[in-house]
């Protein structure tokens, strides 16, 4: 692959792109936040509800929430509190675990998420998938498809490497 020269110092294309990917996603994360501003809730927010969502009883572990959308421990932690100060999420012991702790979303969550989603599914649609081709989504779906196949082998990998 062909290289270019910034600062004297060697940069790949693949580099060029992994950085262009990763402006367009924050560029589109802000116009969301922006539009779901008017809501009273941010897109982190939506994207913990979302995640609760997806999981069996609308319940996850605060260290799998925190890994679902790449937040810290102590990050998703004040995250949740947020969100439990609104009555979106609420905390619950772990039954089988007493020291681990699940974040529960709320009927009232479901509600706010519902209504996020109005805002968010036509921002996206504008912001991103306009300018796609039923073929490019498609790609975009294989792509992301084959870097989660990656990343997991490579996390089994490293958790093999350290026992």
């Amino acid at each position: 692959m062909a290289s270019w020269t910034c600062k004297e110092e060697l940069v790949s294309d693949n580099f060029s792109l992994w950085h262009q990917l990763g402006s367009v996603l924050r560029k589109v994360d802000d116009a969301l936040d922006l539009k779901l501003a008017a809501l009273g809730i941010s897109l982190q927010d939506v994207q913990l509800l979302y995640s609760l969502k997806q999981a069996e009883q609308w319940q996850l572990r605060m260290s799998d929430l925190a890994d679902s959308v790449a937040l810290t421990r102590s990050g998703v932690t004040r995250a949740v509190s947020r969100l439990v100060d609104r009555e979106l999420v609420c905390r619950q012991v772990c039954p089988k675990d007493q020291r681990a702790m699940y974040a529960v979303m709320t009927p009232k969550g479901e509600a706010a998420l519902a209504r996020a989603m109005v805002v968010i599914e036509p921002a996206l649609q504008k912001y991103f998938f306009d300018g796609l081709s039923k073929m490019d989504e498609r790609a975009i779906v294989r792509v992301i498809e084959q870097v989660n196949v990656l990343l997991a082998e490579s996390e089994s990998c490293q958790q093999a490497g350290q026992r």
